[in-house]
């Protein structure tokens, strides 16, 4: 429990921030059954009281916790679909939230945003890509400003909404976390995790449109949210494919993985129109052999280990090496490139291309200029 938390004392919204930072820490496990006697021990109290119920109350309104009667609770699966969604959500909100603040502008109500944003840095300040605990820390107080601007806006209702959307998003951004602490070893790259760039940039991000309230320009600080829903939503996509690679790179023939997402213009991955197909690039263990149908194969396999919230690549395709930068990061645009190119060859019924040599520079530079490139 965080150290300022007392059972005795503890208000019905302290109980509800308590059992978010038990989901958060999987104290409490996400989509397992759970009761309300066990959630009361772990906040602490001898016994059942009314305040964890009214608490659980409000999380279930709010579709955190889920509640089967005679049967318990139990924790929501955030996806990452309902994680995009909710940052939209969010940002349309915060739209009106800037908009009141710049039309009716008072200085007294900047002075106390720009007091919230101080700490708010101060905890970016604390943050460490390898310490997922603090990147918490800055996400809990990132939520916090949020619902506070919100608040001195006048914004009640989107003040309480706006806490419930950054406390699930805080969930969905836990799960990744843990599973870098799990899995740091066998991971190809790290997942995406609160970096103190990315909170450094957040806090940018805040002081930006309190720039633009401040001088009673709505439309510009109402882009300004937009930058910053991109910007998340950026992270949102990076996830999607980490996780993805990750669960690749798990089976014992893969070493290495990259997965891209492109439009599926002509609807024909297997044979429906999806709108979007991923596509996978993966590189062999030195003592595997790629067989006919291997590709088939692998994408059962990682199938069965998926959940709900993530699919599997439409296509995977085996290489002898990955393109990548001086610092060993993975290039992802022409993977993109190069992956439209084998969809429009399904697409015209045509051979696949070889695209074992992907890596070679010849070859990325045909495809970077839409040309037939010089298969190896």
């Amino acid at each position: 429990m965080t150290t300022d938390f007392s059972p005795e004392t503890a208000s019905r919204a302290q109980v509800v921030e308590q059992v978010i930072y038990l989901i958060v820490r999987r104290r409490l496990p996400i989509d397992k059954r759970t009761s309300e006697k066990r959630i009361s021990e772990l906040l602490g109290f001898p016994s059942r009281r009314p305040i964890v119920r009214e608490a659980l109350a409000f999380l279930t309104r709010d579709g955190i916790v889920g509640l089967r009667p005679q049967w318990g609770y139990w924790v929501l699966p955030v996806s990452i679909d309902e994680a995009k969604r909710t940052l939209q959500l969010r940002a349309g909100v915060e739209r009106n939230v800037v908009k009141e603040l710049a039309s009716q502008y008072r200085p007294a109500q900047l002075d106390t945003l720009k007091n919230n944003l101080e700490k708010l840095e101060e905890a970016a300040n604390e943050t460490d890509a390898d310490d997922f605990l603090k990147g918490d820390d800055f996400l809990k107080e990132n939520a916090r400003y949020r619902s506070e601007r919100a608040a001195v806006a006048g914004f009640l209702t989107g003040t309480w909404m706006i806490k419930t959307w950054s406390d699930k998003l805080r969930i969905f951004r836990s799960e990744p976390n843990q599973e870098v602490l799990r899995a740091q070893e066998t991971l190809s790259e790290p997942l995406p995790s609160v970096t103190p760039h990315e909170a450094g940039t957040i806090v940018e991000g805040h002081r930006i449109v309190l720039n633009w309230i401040e001088k009673q320009e709505d439309a510009r600080a109402s882009a300004a949210i937009d930058e910053q829903l991109e910007e998340a939503l950026r992270w949102f996509e990076e996830a999607q494919f980490a996780k993805i690679e990750n669960e690749l790179v798990l089976d014992e023939a893969v070493a290495e993985a990259a997965v891209v997402e492109i439009e599926d213009e002509y609807g024909r991955i297997e044979g429906e129109n999806k709108g979007q197909a991923l596509v996978a690039f993966v590189v062999l263990e030195q003592d595997q052999e790629r067989h006919d149908g291997f590709e088939d194969q692998l994408s059962s396999r990682v199938a069965k280990r998926m959940t709900n919230d993530i699919s599997p690549p439409d296509l995977v395709f085996v290489v002898d090496e990955l393109p990548k930068t001086r610092s060993n990061k993975i290039v992802r645009r022409p993977l993109r490139n190069i992956a439209r190119l084998l969809l429009q060859d399904i697409a015209e019924g045509k051979e696949l291309r070889n695209v074992r040599a992907l890596a070679n520079r010849r070859v990325m530079n045909a495809v970077e200029h839409q040309q037939e490139p010089a298969w190896a």
